[in-house]
This record gives structure tokens, C-alpha cells and sequence, in this order.
């Protein structure tokens, strides 16, 4: 199969597809602040750029068979509501987004997802739709296996142990100025992926104040909605995410497509 993009297949080849066991890959991003410099759809744009990446170049490197599905492009935003420009779904209705179109793939026979998420205030409902999802098929005697991948999440696959020493190269500041939204890391990640749409003379470290109660808003802990230290970016750094994100994601799924 020549595609590896769902959306272009044919309904045959959906189903030849499903018959194969290709890995499904499902980016999932938001559509929220990201401080004045950046575009409100980085979250979507990073999740279906380290799918469609991801995907490609093991498909190309590891002869695999893979396919990043259609994005859904709206996540839980709640946290931003402070700010313009927010498109966020009710926890429930994320949930049964995410559960539908999982299970209406496993129902075409599909077994395998990977999940990308763009947005860590996704990572609740997605959970909670994955308990959902196992619970079903497992009852069902069907086996699926689900697994997660966060865009940029240090602590997690598919980025090297040693890259948050690395990232320390280049982000020359305080431990907290690369801090994820809207700072220095990500404002790095669109500067080498799109430059033309990150407004670099706008961008601006916030206050931060400390909260100790579990349901804080971004607008309680942040004076302009960004959590690091934008100036601090750079094309260099984000050159380097790219390579090692995609890398380790293709090497992720080539791992998934030779387990039994």
C-alpha cells in the first residue's frame, strides 16, 4: 500500500488495511492561547506534524506498516479560558469523541493505536477513553493495545533519556525558562517548523505566581499565558527536537510492529 495517510485510502483499502494489522496512528491537538507570539493552533499542528513525520519515515526506514489517521483538532482547553480565541470541548465530549473513533476502528478490525497528543491538558480524557475502550473489548475477548506518545513530553518515549541535558545547551537561563507552553522549547519547535508565523518581537517572559490548589487556571499562575521564557528559543533547538522526535517515534513503531 503506496499511502500513509488514512484519509487516502480508498474504502477497499480501508479494509485491506484493517486485514494487515497497520498500526493506526490518531494525532490529537487543541485550539488555544499560546501566548502573544505564537498561533492559537500549535497544539494541533505539533500533534499531526510528529504523526505525519513519525509515520513517514518508518514506513521509509523500517519497511513497516503504519498510518497516521485524520487529527482531531479540538482538545480540553478549560485552563485558558482567560484568553481569546479558545475552542474547547466538555471533558465528556472529548472522552466520547476519542472513544468513538477508536472503536469504530477496532469494529473495522484494526488492534494497534498510537496516540499523539499536542496538548497535556488532553491527557485526563485520554485516559479516561482508554480505560473505556479496554474494558469494552477486553469483556469482548478482543485484545487492543493502545499506547501514548506526548509531543515534547521530556519524560516520556519517544525522546532519548539524555535529552533534557541536551535541551540545557541551548536554553541558556533560569531551569524553568524552556518551560513547555508558549516558552522557550516550544516557541523553538515553531521557529524551525514554521518561522514565518511565530510573532518573535511580541514574545515576552511571564510573571509567575504559585498556586497550591489543585484546579488552578493558566491565567492564576501566568501574567500573559505562556509558562517559560520565549526570547530564550531558537531554530537551532528546534532543528534538534524534530530530528530526535521523529527518530525516536519511527523507532517506536517499529518496535510496536514486531510485537506478537
Amino acid at each position: 500500500m503506496k499511502y500513509t495517510y488514512y484519509g487516502h485510502l480508498t474504502s477497499k483499502e480501508a479494509e485491506l488495511a484493517a486485514k494487515k494489522k497497520y498500526i493506526l496512528v490518531l494525532p490529537i491537538g487543541a485550539i488555544e492561547q499560546h501566548g502573544p507570539h505564537l498561533p492559537i493552533d500549535t497544539d494541533d499542528w505539533l500533534a499531526l506534524k510528529a504523526a505525519k513525520e513519525g509515520v513517514e519515515l518508518a514506513v521509509k526506514k523500517y519497511k513497516i506498516n503504519a498510518m497516521y489517521l485524520p487529527g482531531i483538532h479540538f482538545g480540553q482547553s478549560f485552563s485558558h479560558l482567560a484568553w481569546p480565541g479558545r475552542i474547547s470541548l466538555s471533558f465528556n465530549t472529548f472522552v466520547l469523541l476519542i472513544y468513538e473513533v477508536i472503536d469504530q476502528l477496532v469494529k473495522e478490525g484494526f488492534i494497534n493505536f498510537v496516540i499523539v497528543n499536542g496538548n497535556g491538558g488532553n491527557e485526563p480524557s485520554i485516559i479516561t477513553a482508554i480505560r473505556q475502550l479496554t474494558e469494552k473489548w477486553k469483556e469482548k475477548k478482543k485484545d487492543i493495545k493502545i499506547y501514548t506518545v506526548g509531543v515534547g513530553n521530556i519524560l516520556k518515549p519517544p525522546l532519548p533519556d539524555d535529552f533534557p541535558k541536551k535541551i540545557k545547551k541551548f536554553i541558556k537561563g533560569k531551569s524553568n525558562d524552556g518551560e513547555v507552553h508558549a516558552g522557550a522549547r516550544e516557541t523553538s519547535w515553531n521557529l524551525s517548523g514554521r518561522p514565518e508565523l511565530v510573532r518573535f518581537d511580541l514574545a515576552k517572559k511571564p510573571k509567575i505566581k504559585k498556586v497550591d490548589w489543585a484546579n488552578s487556571s493558566l491565567d492564576e499562575i501566568s501574567s500573559n499565558g505562556t509558562t517559560g521564557n520565549p526570547k530564550l528559543a531558537s531554530k537551532a533547538l528546534g532543528k534538534y527536537f524534530w530530528e530526535k522526535q521523529n527518530n525516536g517515534f519511527a523507532k517506536m513503531l517499529y518496535s510496536i510492529s514486531k510485537k506478537k
